[in-house]
């Protein structure tokens, strides 16, 4: 095989093409581990508690036949919430879990129900009033009561006198029940305790407090307000949920973990990030109304949404999950975007000795550096299940430097040499884990480096005149040629005497 500028190079380039296949298996190896672990937090989620979808608390007065409901005109959501690793783990994977105290205030202006009682006090009056609001459909309404909205549904079958006020209570929604723990609520002075609801009149879990002994004094007395406070217990896993409803919303977090991901409808008007935790505080309005709209358009007719659940449906939510931006797999594949880069650079550095130092390094010897990159990978991978980041990075890659470093020394002759490529290797472990970790700079940061490294690259080889170089070779290659041995012998036999016939 012709040992030459342009033979060298094609072999390269079919090494980087196979180490790409190896990036590609890696990679799906990556993804599989991946898929492996949201299987078991999904299991976890499954036989524990999941993620937290919570409805602001309303107001639910129940009839013989009808239901009304009624928004808050301001609430205030304070959540405190204390999250952990430790608390649910199936093996080596940890889901990341949180404890949260949330205080809810609300004002509720009664006057909304004002017209709904003297609709419910005549139900023929009250299907007129309908009739007239909507002739195509006298079984449903929305009507807005001094500036509240709120729902009524009439039976144009029911009797007269039968639509007695039976029960006003708080509804508290929340996805998962498995992770609350019910408390009480406090108006004035007293209390009212908060029970789970097993045959509940809505299409969704809810807890709720029974207020109904409020309902004739807060109806007959002014001003018609009622101002609640509920403190409520909530766990759950990932990620919180709010879904706000009503006028004036607020909400706060406050937490210990400090790598948080806001998205959903609206994002915090204030946040405060530190090492120690984080906090910050949200208002919505506009969303709020738009959530209520869509849980009214369900509650007006529940068989229209008989699976309906607060995670599968289209609301406005403010949204928390506590993540961690050094997951292992995220990690992994960031770091394989460098890989090809990586061996180019060393196999760079072998053609150079080749060129410039003359020296012989077969194919074979390329394909081994190559493998040993490969491992790193996998040895990343398999260590960062078990350890941080950041140390199975430094395992790996103390781990392939000392062996490449030792390996090279044979390959290009010398001890010193082989110190050489083994301190390049390990700047460039340096360098990548540098970009890598600087979430707001890699871009540049990687644009600089490749600026640099080519700058190099081009300094180093500006005096190499590659056509004699090629020509140096063809050359060598040719006088390297075994003359032949037929030949050889004729001329000998040619010019010895001794080999005459004799006579």
């Amino acid at each position: 095989m012709k040992d030459s500028v342009m033979t060298k190079i094609v072999i390269i380039a079919a090494l980087c093409f196979l180490f790409v296949i190896g990036l590609g298996m890696i990679s799906m190896l990556i993804s599989e581990r991946k898929y492996y672990h949201k299987s078991v937090m999904d299991d976890i989620k499954e036989t524990h508690v999941r993620e937290q979808y919570v409805i602001t608390p309303f107001l639910l007065l129940q009839n013989q036949n009808n239901n009304q409901v009624l928004f808050a005109d301001s609430s205030n959501i304070d959540m405190l919430t204390s999250v952990s690793q430790d608390e649910y783990h199936r093996g080596i994977y940890h889901a990341i879990s949180y404890n949260g105290q949330f205080t809810m205030t609300q004002n509720f202006n009664l006057k909304g129900f004002d017209k709904a009682t003297k609709l419910l006090s005549n139900t023929s009056q009250a299907v007129k009033e309908v009739s007239n609001q909507n002739p195509t459909d006298g079984t449903q309404t929305a009507i807005k009561s001094n500036e509240r909205l709120f729902e009524t549904k009439s039976n144009t079958q029911t009797k007269e006198n039968k639509n007695t006020i039976k029960k006003l209570s708080l509804v508290i929604a929340v996805s998962d029940l498995r992770g609350v723990q019910p408390n009480e609520v406090m108006i004035g002075e007293k209390t009212y305790p908060v029970k789970f609801v097993n045959d509940g009149k809505l299409p969704f879990a809810y807890l709720e407090a029974d207020l109904s002994e409020l309902l004739a004094q807060n109806l007959t007395q002014n001003p018609k307000l009622l101002t609640t406070e509920l403190k409520l217990s909530v766990a759950g896993i990932d990620s919180v949920h709010t879904i706000p409803l009503g006028d004036n919303f607020t909400a706060s977090l406050k937490s210990n973990w400090n790598e948080p991901k806001f998205f959903g409808g609206a994002l915090p008007v204030q946040k405060n990030l530190t090492n120690q935790g984080f906090d910050a505080s949200w208002q919505a309005g506009f969303i709020a109304q738009k959530n209520e709209n869509s849980l009214l358009s369900c509650l007006k007719d529940n068989e229209k949404c008989p699976d309906f659940e607060l995670e599968q449906n289209n609301y406005e939510l403010l949204s928390t999950s506590f993540v961690q931006t050094t997951d292992t797999y995220i990690q992994t594949e960031r770091i394989i975007k460098y890989a090809l880069l990586l061996v180019l650079i060393l196999f760079g550095t072998f053609f150079l000795f080749e060129t410039i130092k003359g020296l012989r390094i077969h194919p074979v010897q390329y394909g081994l550096v190559a493998s040993a990159l490969l491992v790193f990978y996998v040895l990343l991978l398999s260590l960062a299940e078990y350890v941080t980041f950041a140390l199975a990075y430094l395992i790996a890659a103390a781990s392939c430097v000392g062996l490449l470093g030792w390996y090279t020394s044979y390959v290009l002759s010398t001890k010193k040499r082989g110190v050489f490529f083994s301190a390049i290797v390990a700047s460039l472990y340096g360098v990548f884990y540098v970009v890598l970790s600087s979430n707001s700079f890699n871009l540049i940061l990687g644009a600089v480096f490749c600026f640099v490294l080519i700058a190099l690259v081009m300094y180093i080889t500006r005096n190499i005149n590659w056509y004699e170089l090629g020509a140096k070779d063809a050359h060598q290659n040719t006088q390297k040629q075994p003359k032949p041995i037929i030949g050889s012998a004729a001329k000998t036999m040619d010019n010895n005497p001794s080999n005459d016939v004799k006579e």
